[in-house]
C-alpha cells in the first residue's frame, strides 16, 4: 500500500502511471475477501485496494 500511496502522492492518479502494475496473490480466498485489502483504503481520494484483476487465488494441496 506504501508504493500505492506514493504514486498517488505523485501523480495524483494511479491510473496515470500505468507503467507500474499489482499483483495480489493469496491462498486463502476467504481471508482475501475479509481483510482491509478487500474493504477499501481512500487516500487523497483515490481507492488504494486492490481490483479484482489485481488478485489472483493459488490453491494449494495439503500433502500431510
Amino acid at each position: 500500500m506504501r508504493v500505492r500511496k506514493l504514486i498517488v502522492d505523485r501523480y495524483k492518479s494511479l491510473d496515470k502511471l500505468p507503467v507500474v502494475s499489482f499483483i495480489h496473490i493469496d491462498t486463502d480466498k476467504e481471508t482475501t475477501q475479509s481483510v482491509s485489502l478487500r474493504t477499501g483504503k481512500i487516500y487523497q481520494g483515490v481507492d488504494l485496494c486492490f481490483q479484482d484483476y489485481d488478485s489472483y487465488v493459488v490453491f494449494i494441496t495439503s500433502y500431510y
